[in-house]
């Protein structure tokens, strides 16, 4: 049978850990995550981990205000995020930006096109950064809803997602549907 590699992704919580794994993991391994919700100096010594031991790193949309809510936040982020992994000698390549959203099910008025800014924040990360992959956790946008609606929510992001330039997808299989099954 032929040999399946799956790469190896790190949490970031102890950096030290982080250093151990990255030294006795076969392959390329892929760092999650990093942001700059603190600011910037834990994200620059990922950064720095990432090169010394050739890793990706997983980016999120985060800095010292939050979670970006609308598509050009989640741009500007991603963009200082990319920039700041230039100075590490990190190829755009070598990134994956995670630009995030938030759960549908709040009611709150401020989260109310949050998927809709999520698609086009990923839409805008590929265009204006060419070789930056993306990344997200699809079931994020369905927190809340009953399973049934949830079922439903999850493909259909998943699909828009996918059609906005999505390269990478986190997502529990038993929480879709195919979207050509979705009924119209």
């Amino acid at each position: 049978a032929p040999t399946v590699r799956i790469p190896l992704v790190i949490d970031t919580t102890e950096l030290d850990v982080l250093e151990t794994a990255l030294k006795t993991a076969p392959g390329r391994c892929l760092i999650n995550s990093t942001h700059l919700e603190g600011g910037e100096e834990k994200a620059r010594r990922i950064l720095g981990i990432a090169k010394r031991y050739n890793a990706a790193v997983i980016c999120l949309t985060i800095d010292e205000q939050g979670m970006a809510k609308t598509a050009e936040r989640k741009l500007q982020i991603a963009r200082r995020l990319v920039e700041l992994a230039a100075e590490y000698d990190l190829r755009p390549e070598d990134i994956v930006i995670d630009d995030l959203t938030f759960t549908l099910a709040t009611g709150e008025e401020i989260y109310r096109d949050s998927a809709i800014q999520t698609l086009e924040g990923i839409r805008l990360i590929k265009k204006e950064l060419p070789g930056v992959h993306t990344s997200l956790g699809v079931s994020n946008v369905s927190f809340g809803l009953s399973p049934a609606s949830r079922k439903v929510l999850n493909s259909v992001f998943l699909y828009h997602a996918v059609e906005a330039g999505l390269d990478m997808a986190i997502v529990n299989p038993a929480q879709v549907k195919p979207y050509a099954e979705i009924p119209a």
